[in-house]
């Protein structure tokens, strides 16, 4: 997803979170996902809440087919961000 809709962003993994820049902006807690409770997938509202702050959320949202009013509440799904 960020290759598609984030071109030039840059990640750096920490203990427990992913850190993602891109266009001067620094989202530093997105969660690895293989970390704590031993899920493989980062959470689908993790994801959409990072694609807000970065200002790539309607990219984000056509990726994953998701219309503007079906954003997660809970964030339950899990995605995979190297697509």
């Amino acid at each position: 997803m960020l290759e598609a809709c984030a071109k030039g962003y840059t990640q750096r993994l920490t203990d427990h979170y992913y850190r993602v820049s891109f266009d001067k902006k620094l989202y530093p807690s997105l969660p690895r996902g293989d970390h704590g409770r031993g899920d493989k997938e980062i959470e689908l509202g993790h994801v959409i809440k990072m694609a807000r702050f970065l200002g790539i959320l309607e990219c984000a949202q056509a990726f994953f087919g998701l219309d503007k009013k079906q954003e997660p509440a809970t964030g339950d799904e899990g995605i995979d961000l190297k697509k």
